[in-house]
């Protein structure tokens, strides 16, 4: 891995610019991504849960599109109205319960139903 420190100029102070103490704990970072193939790990997880979340799409009709990278999936939550009306109740439920079971997510999407 080829780690470079470059010096920018910015009009704002900037406390991790420049140094190194902020460029050490950045390139530990970088090793311990490295060194654990977090990179393959994310994808293969990111991989099996979404292709688990297609399989349950099919089986519940509230659940609309399946898209993502990596650990960076989601669903659309639906109305189960076969009209692709966003669900944004049911979302802030399921997101609920996830939560309560030790699984942390969000909601996204202008419709909140992400």
């Amino acid at each position: 891995m080829v780690v470079s420190m470059q010096v920018f100029v910015l009009p704002w102070p900037s406390v991790g610019c420049s140094n190194p103490v902020s460029c050490a704990a950045g390139r530990a970072v970088l090793d311990v991504i490295e060194n654990e193939n977090l990179i393959e790990n994310a994808a293969e997880v990111g991989t099996y849960a979404k292709k688990r979340l297609k399989k349950l799409a099919k089986k519940h009709n509230f659940i609309g599109d399946v898209r993502g990278a990596g650990l960076f999936f989601g669903a659309e939550i639906i109305k189960p109205t076969g009209k692709l009306a966003a669900d944004k109740k049911l979302a802030k439920r399921a997101t609920n319960l996830m939560r309560e079971n030790g699984v942390g997510m969000g909601l996204l999407g202008r419709k909140e139903n992400l």
